[in-house]
C-alpha cells in the first residue's frame, strides 16, 4: 500500500508541479479560466467552424498539454481541467449532477464572449486522460449524453482498476471497466476512436494499465503483435493491438518517469485520431496535379521511389502522373495480373476437374483391388470454412463421390498425385524466412487447408512450466519442439514457431504470461500431397472404406502414378473461375493465386513441351500473350511467379493502369472488378478509409511486402466521373510513432475522390 501511495504522489507532483509561466505557454493560445477548466484557443480557432472541434483533456499541466496540442496543429479548442488530488478527485468532480452538460455550456458562452463574428458551435469531441484522469473519464462514460458526444478516446496509461473479489486472483472488476469496455468495442466497429497506451508499472492492490489493456484485448477477441519501435521522447513500444479504430499500444518502462514520458509524448497519441483538415476537393486537372505533386513531393519521401498514375476511363485522359514509367515492386498487385489472366483464358464459369483413378474397376462386392488415385490439378477448394474448425468436412465430397462410384475397400494404397505441377513448392524469387510463415506455404498440385495448421498456445498452471502447445489439424506429420515458458502475469507475450525447410519439426520459442488467453500460430505443412491423403484414408474408414495399403504422396520429379490403363472412378469440380479468383484476390492469398497461376501454366503442357520447361515459365508465357493481347506493353511487366511474394516482379504503373483499362470492358468486368477488396467494407480493405469520399467507393488490390506498398484500381470522383489508378511506393520505411506506409497511399486515394472537375475540361 505504501508503494501505491508513493508512487501516485511522486506522478501527481510531476504532473502538477511543471511551472506553467506565460513563457512556457505557446503564443498561438489564448487562455481563459472557465470554472475548474483552463480553456486554450488557438488564434485560429474561429476559422475552425462551422463545427469547432473541442479537446478535453483531463490530469496534466496545461503548459505540457498545450505544447502537445499545438505539435499536432491546435485542430480545435483545447479544454484542460487538472484537480488536486488522485482518480477519485476527478470521478467525484464528474459524478456531480449535470457536470459534464455544464461544462459543455460553459465553455460555449465562454466562447461566445470572445467572438461573435462568425456562426459556429461547439463540434467534435475528443477527451485524452493521463494517470488518475481515469476517474473522470469512467465517470463520463457512464452518463449516455457525455458518451455520446464524444467522438475519440485517447487514455495515456490511465486506466487503472480494482480487482473483483480476491485480491490474489487478479481478477479486473468488469463493472468498473464497463464503459470502457463498451467503448473499445464501438471502436473496433469504426463507430468510435480510441487510442490506449501502457506502461509496464505495476501497482499494488489493484490492476495496472498492462492488466486493463489485456482484459480489453481478451473481451474483444485479440492478439498482441511484438512491434519494437523507439518513440520519441524515451518512449519505446513493445506491442500494438489493432481492431477497427482501437489501438492498444504497450511499451517500456516500470518507473514514475517512464509513467510520466506518456503525458509529455501525448502528442503521439493524440496525432493518431486528429482527423485529417478536410481539404477542398481540386476544382481543375491543374489544382489536382499541384495537390498530388505537393504530397509525392515531400522531404521524407527522398529516399524512397514513387509510381503513380489516375487515368479518366471515358475520356483516356491521364490526370496524373509521376514516373508512370519506373519498375517498381508490386507485391500483391501482382494478383491483378494472375487474376485478369484466369478470368480471360479460363473464363469466369470455368471450373477445375480432379479426376480419381484407380488400377482396376471395383468388383461387385465394391473392392477396388490396387491403388486410388486423386490427380491432382491446383484446385485450392479444399480447406475448411474461415475459423478452421470444421476438418472432417473437407473430404465429404470425395467420400460421396467414392461411394457413387461403388468403392467400399481398396486392397492397394491410397495415393495423392502432385506430379502435374511440374516446379519446385516455392515461388520463384521467394525469401527463405517466406517459408516458415502461412504466406509461404508450399505449392503443390494437391493441397489441403492452404498448406499450414494452427498451433494452439496456452501458458502453463505456474511460473516456470512450459506453456502448452497443441497441433490442431490432425495427420500433419509435424512434430513440436515445445521450448515455451510461462512467466508472471502482465508479461509480454512473445512467440516464435520455426521450421527448418525440408524438417517435419516445429521448434517454439517464447514466453507466455501467466493466465494470459488461448492463442494460435501457424506452421506449413511440408509434402502437403502426403498430409492429404493421411486425412483423406482417415476420413475414408470413418465413412466405412476401408484402405488396406498405405497412403502416400507423390510430386514432380518423382514419377507419375496414373498410367494409360488405369480407370477413371470419378472427378469433382471446383467452384467457378470467378469465386477462386475472389478468393484469392479479396484476402490477398498467395498460395491460392500461385495455384490458380500454375494450373493456366500445365494446361498450356504439350507432349512437345521441353521437359526442363517449368510450370511457372510456361504461365509466364501465358500471361505476356494475354497482356500483348490487352494492349498493355507487355515488356513493362517482369514477373517470376503469380503471388506478388517475390522480391524480383517489377511492373510499372503505365502496365496496370492498362491492364485496368483493358478489364473495365473486358466480358468478364464485372466478375474481376467484383473481385477487388471494397474500401471500408471487406478483403484487405476493410479497415481502410473509412468514413471517406472513398468508402464504398474505391474497388482495389492492396500490395503489401516490406519496404513496398501499392493500390491499384477504380475510383469514382465527387463529379461522377470514373477513374482507374495505380499507386506504387517502394523503399519508405515504416515510420516510428506516425502515419503507416499505407496512410500516404490513401492520400493521393482521397485528393482523387474529392476531385470535382472533369477531365474534359482540361
Amino acid at each position: 500500500m505504501l508503494r501505491r501511495v508513493v508512487f501516485f504522489l511522486s506522478v501527481f507532483a510531476c504532473a502538477l508541479a511543471l511551472p506553467t509561466t506565460r513563457a512556457q505557454i505557446p503564443a498561438a493560445f489564448k487562455q481563459l479560466r472557465v470554472g475548474k477548466a483552463v480553456v486554450s484557443l488557438p488564434a485560429n480557432w474561429t476559422t475552425l467552424g462551422p463545427e469547432v472541434p473541442v479537446w478535453l483533456h483531463l490530469h496534466g499541466a496545461p503548459a505540457v498539454v498545450e505544447t502537445n496540442f499545438a505539435a499536432i496543429g491546435a485542430p480545435g479548442v483545447l479544454v484542460n481541467i487538472t484537480l488536486p488530488g488522485l482518480s477519485k478527485v476527478y470521478a467525484d468532480h464528474f459524478a456531480a449532477p449535470n457536470a459534464f452538460a455544464d461544462l459543455w455550456r460553459e465553455v460555449e458562452a465562454a466562447l461566445r464572449a470572445e467572438s461573435t463574428a462568425q456562426p459556429w458551435r461547439l463540434g467534435r469531441l475528443t477527451v485524452s486522460s493521463f494517470s488518475a484522469g481515469f476517474g473522470g473519464v469512467r465517470q463520463m462514460l457512464r452518463e449516455p449524453a457525455a458518451f455520446d458526444r464524444i467522438a475519440a478516446l485517447v487514455m495515456a496509461d490511465s486506466i487503472y482498476c480494482g480487482y473483483a473479489g480476491d485480491i490474489a486472483a487478479r481478477r479486473v472488476d468488469e463493472e468498473l471497466m464497463a464503459g470502457f469496455l463498451r467503448f473499445a468495442q464501438l471502436a473496433a466497429d469504426g463507430k468510435k476512436r480510441l487510442v490506449i497506451s501502457h506502461s509496464r508499472q505495476v501497482p499494488e492492490g489493484y490492476a495496472s494499465t498492462t492488466e486493463t489493456a489485456d482484459y480489453l484485448i481478451a473481451k474483444l477477441g485479440g492478439e498482441r503483435t511484438a512491434d519494437t519501435q523507439e518513440w520519441a521522447g524515451g518512449l519505446r513500444l513493445l506491442s500494438t493491438f489493432t481492431l477497427g479504430q482501437c489501438e492498444i499500444l504497450g511499451f517500456d518502462g516500470e518507473g514514475a518517469e517512464d509513467h510520466m514520458r506518456h503525458l509529455r509524448s501525448i502528442a503521439l497519441l493524440l496525432e493518431r485520431v486528429k482527423d485529417k483538415p478536410i481539404a477542398l476537393g481540386a476544382k481543375t486537372v491543374a489544382e489536382l496535379r499541384a495537390q498530388i505533386d505537393a504530397h509525392v513531393s515531400q522531404a521524407k519521401f527522398s529516399p524512397a521511389l514513387w509510381g503513380v498514375k489516375a487515368v479518366a476511363l471515358e475520356t483516356g485522359r491521364t490526370l496524373y502522373e509521376h514516373h508512370a514509367d519506373r519498375f517498381l515492386s508490386p507485391a500483391s498487385n501482382s494478383k491483378l495480373y494472375t487474376g485478369a489472366l484466369a478470368l480471360d483464358v479460363l473464363g469466369a464459369d470455368y471450373r477445375i476437374v480432379t479426376p480419381i483413378f484407380a488400377t482396376a474397376n471395383p468388383d461387385a462386392a465394391g473392392v477396388v483391388r490396387g491403388d486410388v488415385i486423386v490427380s491432382g490439378r491446383g484446385d485450392p477448394s479444399w480447406k475448411s470454412a474461415q475459423r478452421r474448425d470444421d476438418f472432417g468436412k473437407i473430404f465429404e465430397p470425395f467420400v460421396e463421390s467414392l461411394h457413387q462410384a461403388g468403392v467400399r475397400r481398396i486392397t492397394g494404397d491410397l495415393i495423392a498425385d502432385a506430379t502435374w505441377f511440374h516446379s519446385l513448392p516455392n515461388g520463384a524469387g521467394w525469401t527463405a524466412d517466406d517459408l516458415n510463415d502461412d504466406y509461404g506455404a508450399e505449392i503443390s498440385a494437391i493441397t489441403l487447408e492452404d498448406n499450414f495448421v494452427n498451433v494452439r498456445l496456452a501458458p502453463g498452471a505456474r511460473v516456470g512450466e512450459p506453456g502448452v502447445a497443441t497441433i490442431m489439424q490432425p495427420h500433419s506429420g509435424l512434430t513440436l519442439d515445445n521450448r515455451l515458458t510461462t512467466v508472471a502475469a502482465g508479461a509480454l507475450r512473445v512467440v516464435v514457431a520455426k521450421r527448418i525447410f525440408g524438417e517435419n519439426v516445429v521448434r517454439l520459442f517464447g514466453e507466455l504470461p501467466l493466465g494470459s488467453r488461448e492463442m494460435l500460430t501457424e506452421a506449413t505443412v511440408p509434402r502437403p500431397a502426403a498430409w492429404f491423403a493421411r486425412a483423406l484414408k482417415e476420413a475414408l474408414d470413418r465413412h466405412g472404406i476401408r484402405v488396406e495399403g498405405a497412403a502416400r504422396g507423390v510430386r514432380w520429379p518423382e514419377p507419375p502414378p496414373v498410367m494409360a490403363d488405369h480407370m477413371k472412378l470419378c472427378e469433382l469440380l471446383s467452384a467457378p473461375m470467378a469465386e477462386l479468383v475472389m478468393a484469392f484476390m479479396k484476402p490477398s492469398q498467395n498460395l491460392e493465386t500461385d495455384l490458380i497461376f500454375g494450373y493456366i501454366g500445365e494446361s498450356r503442357r504439350t507432349a512437345e513441351t521441353p521437359a526442363w520447361r517449368d510450370t511457372e515459365q510456361l504461365a509466364l508465357a501465358a500471361l505476356r500473350e494475354f497482356l500483348l493481347a490487352q494492349g498493355v506493353r507487355a515488356d513493362d511487366v517482369r514477373f517470376e511467379e503469380g503471388s506478388g511474394l517475390s522480391r524480383n516482379n517489377l511492373t510499372t504503373a503505365n502496365a496496370t493502369v492498362a491492364l485496368l483499362t483493358a478489364m473495365a470492358t473486358h466480358r468478364a468486368a464485372k466478375e474481376f472488378t467484383d473481385s477487388l477488396p471494397i474500401a471500408g467494407v471487406d478483403g484487405t480493405m476493410r479497415r481502410r478509409l473509412k468514413g471517406t469520399p472513398a468508402e464504398n467507393n474505391l474497388r482495389a488490390k492492396t500490395g503489401s511486402l516490406r519496404y513496398s506498398r501499392a493500390l491499384s484500381g477504380y475510383l469514382t470522383t465527387a463529379a461522377g466521373e470514373r477513374l482507374v489508378l495505380s499507386l506504387m511506393l517502394n523503399r519508405q520505411p515504416p515510420t516510428s510513432g506516425g502515419r503507416s506506409v499505407a496512410d500516404e497511399l490513401d492520400e493521393i486515394v482521397l485528393m482523387l475522390a474529392r476531385f470535382t472537375g472533369r477531365s474534359s475540361a482540361e
